[in-house]
């Protein structure tokens, strides 16, 4: 039946999205606004909340806990139905895949937009994606792109995040922004991160001509003696280069 050969297509283009997805866990998205943060105290439990909403037509039992798990959820999710007649319920699983091949690409997208790296046990991870058209103070059209930064605090002590660096570039290689390491806060934030914490804010930028690439750094202190207590060393962690890329659905002109 025609229903039963889309469903087959959808399902070898949900595998063929899975090839493009790298170890990372599951990636929330860019939905915060410029200036916001927040404290978040485990990832694990975002993991767990995110599989229930990006995956909500697949049973529980099958619910994928690792990004090594997709596959094989997704290949068991399809064959439990493989044998379905009923025409409402074909539709059903048609709409599914469809649910499920978009999550696919949007996570995609996400995995190519995103970077990480841990300096001296802060692990810094950062995740681009574009918010929209904008034209800039000299009139000139450009492209606005969102990014979350985490900073999760891997240590046995508290730390407390000082400022940032960045530099920005174009798709030559040309550096169009540049902003030094300084006690310039996060956000109008210096936050105090508890050992296995996670602080997250948002922010954004804007590019003529994307795609270019967003690289920095932290400024941070390390309170041995507690939080309220004069640092007992310092620490420049690294922001690992991000793209900042359309996706396939945009183009820059």
């Amino acid at each position: 039946p025609a229903t039963s050969l889309a469903v087959l297509r959808v399902y070898r283009a949900c595998h063929r999205a899975l090839k493009g997805l790298g170890p990372a866990p599951l990636n929330g998205g860019i939905h915060g606004d410029w200036g916001t943060y927040s404290h978040i105290a485990s990832l694990q439990g975002e993991q767990s909340s995110l599989i229930s909403q990006l995956f909500p037509y697949v049973p529980q039992d099958l619910s994928p806990n690792d990004p090594s798990q997709y596959r094989s959820c997704i290949r068991s999710c399809f064959k439990q139905h493989a044998g379905e007649q009923d025409l409402a319920a074909q539709a059903q699983r048609l709409d599914e895949a469809f649910a499920a091949l978009r999550v696919l690409a949007e996570q995609r997208y996400l995995a190519c937009c995103s970077s990480s790296c841990t300096t001296d046990g802060v692990r810094v991870d950062v995740t681009s994606g574009y918010h929209r058209k904008a034209t800039h103070v000299n009139g000139q059209p450009v492209q606005l792109f969102t990014y979350r930064v985490r900073v999760t605090n891997t240590r046995q002590q508290p730390i407390k995040v000082l400022g940032r660096s960045w530099t920005i570039m174009d798709r030559s290689g040309t550096i169009i922004t540049r902003i030094p390491l300084a006690e310039n806060a996060i956000v109008g934030q210096r936050p105090v991160i508890p050992p296995g914490s996670t602080f997250e804010y948002f922010s954004g930028t804007d590019l003529a001509d994307p795609p270019g690439k967003q690289s920095g750094s932290l400024l941070i202190s390390v309170h041995g003696n507690g939080h309220d207590k004069p640092a007992t060393m310092s620490i420049t962690a690294e922001i690992a280069p991000f793209p900042l890329e359309l996706p396939a659905s945009h183009s820059s002109s």
